[in-house]
């Protein structure tokens, strides 16, 4: 897990200097015309989870892994933006975020934005380089615990939705009497969970007018390559295949059909040159005491990639606080595999029992990789309360319920399913 590449004690320090800031700081100026203008945000975040044994709560299944229990780095953040207007027409936007990261994620992998935006009037905007993907509600601030009353966005929809776009986008706003329309375009390279796809391609239309937001979206990209991980298992199946063909032509009968199974084991995982499709459809409505809010997203991909969530969440003020409770599921399916029984079928064969041994633990491991999916629902209440014009305190707590095989979104999951309980508490301010 990358964290500063250091210990998250050095993250607690510095969200604890910015936290004082925060507290001293009056409120930043809007840039106007032009100029350089610096904002920034955090979250300081406590998470303890009870689940099956080994499972780590993860917010985003590219987040570095974890052994449960009680966590600093899962919800722990912090963020800076840069606003440079060179005019009314050209700006320069760049957002850095430190943040629990996979290990297969690059440093670069810390940039959120890095554009060049061109607006050649009010109705037209045109931006190049690294942007967000703009088809669900929370696009925009999804990091920012600040900007929303839940401690974490649910996880069933926003822990696997991709994360950036390198390429362009172009947007067009109208108004319709007090409500504002806007469609965007755009197309780039995308990632998603440190995996990349290209070309990828979509849109999304939003509606905004009297408390209530609709967007729309959709997002087609092709996967390029598959994680480190999947292709060290790849290249072992297909040296296990090969290996088998090797052996005297006495052993085909039982070697022939284990080739034959590794090669179909891992044909069913892997997503490489495949197309994975995203169609999202949101609603927002905020009475200034109530907040409602609803997703659904359908993904269609490879063998491994397709899946369906969604969440509703309701929010109520009342002074200061704001209590909340979110429904959330998301779920999966893949075809059936039966699970490889190759170490006795090498030990028949006369093979060394280490031998025997390491096919079995391939297999066992493709296996894993072909059945385990995404299918868990969760119920979550907490609390926000506004300590101060730019700061906030949250606690939140979720009972999970996964499937079996239905924990592709935990950190060491096993097949099994189970339930999870997860109590969180977060101090957010923007700066």
């Amino acid at each position: 897990m990358k964290l500063f590449r250091s210990d998250p004690r050095g993250l607690a320090g510095l969200l604890l200097s910015l936290f004082a800031s925060a507290c001293l700081a009056q409120d930043p100026p809007h840039a106007e015309g032009q100029g350089l203008r610096l904002s920034g945000f955090g979250t300081a975040g406590l998470t303890h989870t009870v689940a099956p044994e080994g499972w780590g709560f993860l917010r985003g299944i590219d987040q570095g892994s974890n052994s449960g229990g009680t966590q600093f780095a899962t919800d722990s953040r912090l963020g800076l933006q840069v606003n440079y207007a060179v005019d009314s027409h050209f700006e320069a936007v760049g957002q850095f975020m430190l943040a629990s990261r996979s290990d297969y994620d690059k440093n670069s992998d810390a940039i959120e934005w890095l554009f060049g935006a061109y607006r050649p009037n009010a109705h037209l905007t045109l931006r190049a380089g690294r942007l967000n993907t703009d088809n669900f509600l929370m696009s925009d601030y999804r990091n920012v615990g600040f900007a929303y009353p839940f401690l974490r966005p649910p996880v069933e929809y926003y822990g696997s939705i991709p994360t950036a776009l390198d390429g362009i986008d172009v947007t067009r706003t109208w108004d319709d009497g007090d409500n504002q329309w806007r469609a965007k375009v755009m197309v780039g390279s995308v990632k998603v969970s440190g995996v990349t796809l290209s070309p990828g391609y979509g849109g999304s239309l939003t509606h905004e007018g009297d408390g209530l937001t609709l967007r729309a979206g959709i997002q087609r990209a092709r996967f390029r390559n598959v994680s480190p991980g999947l292709q060290q298992l790849l290249d072992g199946l297909g040296q296990f295949s090969a290996g088998l063909a090797l052996l005297p032509p006495q052993a085909a009968p039982i070697a022939g059909p284990m080739a034959a199974e590794a090669r179909a084991l891992a044909a069913s995982v892997d997503y490489n040159h495949t197309t994975l499709t995203y169609g999202t459809l949101g609603a927002a409505y905020d009475t200034g005491t109530w907040q409602i809010q609803a997703e659904l997203t359908h993904v269609v991909g490879g063998p491994t990639s397709s899946f369906k969530s969604g969440y509703l969440s309701i929010g109520r003020n009342i002074g200061s606080v704001t209590v909340f409770g979110i429904a959330s599921a998301a779920t999966s399916h893949r075809a059936p595999t039966s699970e490889p029984a190759w170490g006795p079928a090498l030990l028949q064969l006369g093979l060394p029992a280490a031998s025997a041994q390491q096919a079995q633990m391939l297999g066992d491991a493709g296996y894993m990789a072909a059945t385990l999916l995404i299918a868990q629902r969760t119920l979550s209440i907490g609390a926000r309360w506004a300590l101060m014009p730019r700061m906030d305190l949250k606690v939140q707590v979720d009972h999970t319920t996964i499937s079996t095989a239905g924990g592709e979104l935990w950190s060491h999951p096993s097949l099994g399913g189970g339930h999870a309980s997860t109590v969180g508490v977060a101090l957010d301010f923007a700066f």
